[in-house]
């Protein structure tokens, strides 16, 4: 069995808050990565795309807020982060 070694690493962190937030508050997000450019995808449960901005990022924080956000009809919503090939998803509520 011979031993080798593997390049990995560490996934991206997401938070979202407040969440759940209440309506007229914006939602913001940080969001640790690479170097990557940044692509938010806010979704509502229909899979129907409330709004997308994508991001150039130069350092491996970035402290975003959701534009029109405080905006949203209470709901559920699905706030997806795409950077590189790596992509995740988070539930926002609204109340």
């Amino acid at each position: 069995m011979a031993l080798r070694t593997e390049q990995f690493s560490i996934n991206p962190t997401l938070t979202v808050y407040p969440n759940p937030t209440v309506n007229g508050e914006a939602i913001n997000v940080t969001y640790f990565a690479n170097d990557n450019d940044v692509t938010f995808t806010l979704r509502d449960v229909q899979g129907k795309v409330i709004s997308s901005e994508t991001l150039t990022q130069t350092n491996s924080e970035v402290n975003h807020t959701l534009k029109n956000s405080e905006n949203l009809p209470a709901a559920c919503y699905f706030l997806e982060v795409q950077s590189g090939d790596y992509t995740t998803t988070k539930k926002v509520v609204v109340m």
